[in-house]
């Protein structure tokens, strides 16, 4: 095998590795420190074949010791998550790479180099990992920010789902109330301005009168959304003393 294919294809599968440690544990690497520490990697592999201690199990713990750096530090708990991330992304492709050749190849090759094809397969499977990796992410998140708001105004009550929205920080002028966002066959009288990075609009508002997120009762005000929500959004801004609950790494807690 030539020495520029080896690297090249050392190369890639770290890249891939980064990336999908990425996804797995939530953190963004930026394109030059992935194409850096992948590098690294394959150097370090092609080194390895020439200078036999390189292959000795405790330089191989300090190589990922070190690849764990391609995650800006954030400390020694963020440095752990992102060691753990990059130990099962590696985990994970090698394993997908054991599979693919075992279905479509020799096991005895392994030794002898993969097929095109074979690598070709291999390459796919690992792109789409990332991601699937960011969608289940996504989704466990999204049901540990799953709440209830009950809604009364007038003779009319609504139960929504409800999630609190880092994003929102809309309120009201006059009264300094935050203001939830929700898709409700209602019709506000309060105007709320909007702004966003793409334009300026006016939601219209109104006050409720009461309002519960999880059994606690909240002082806010409802904008009603022009467009479908899957959701009511919370402003932080609402989660009042009372609520005591405190935004922690994506969850809520008392």
């Amino acid at each position: 095998m030539y020495i520029e294919v080896f690297l090249l294809d050392n190369l890639l599968m770290n890249a891939v590795i980064c990336v999908l440690a990425g996804a797995v544990c939530g953190r963004s690497i930026r394109l030059g420190r992935v194409l850096l520490f992948s590098l690294g990697g394959a150097v370090y592999g092609a080194a390895a074949m020439y200078v036999p201690v390189l292959s000795m199990l405790p330089c191989k713990i300090i190589l990922c010791l070190a690849m764990a750096l391609v995650f800006p530090y954030e400390g020694l708990r963020g440095y752990i998550t992102g060691l753990t991330a990059i130990l099962a992304a590696s985990l994970t492709i090698g394993g997908l790479g054991f599979l693919m050749i075992c279905a479509f190849g020799n096991v005895k090759s392994l030794g002898d180099g993969i097929s095109l094809r074979l690598m070709l397969l291999i390459a796919f499977a690992a792109s789409i990992m990332p991601g699937i990796a960011r969608r289940v992410r996504g989704k466990r998140l999204d049901n540990q920010n799953r709440h209830t708001l009950l809604l009364k105004r007038g003779d009319k009550e609504y139960e929504l789902d409800a999630m609190v929205d880092s994003g929102n920080s809309l309120y009201d002028p006059v009264s300094g109330r935050p203001v939830a966002v929700a898709w409700l066959p209602e019709t506000g009288d309060i105007p709320i301005p909007v702004g966003t990075v793409s334009e300026r609009s006016v939601l219209y508002a109104f006050r409720p009168d009461s309002a519960r997120l999880d059994g606690s009762d909240m002082d806010i005000l409802v904008a009603v959304s022009k467009r479908p929500l899957k959701a009511a959004l919370i402003p932080p801004a609402a989660l009042c003393d009372e609520l005591k609950i405190t935004r922690l790494e994506g969850k809520y807690h008392a």
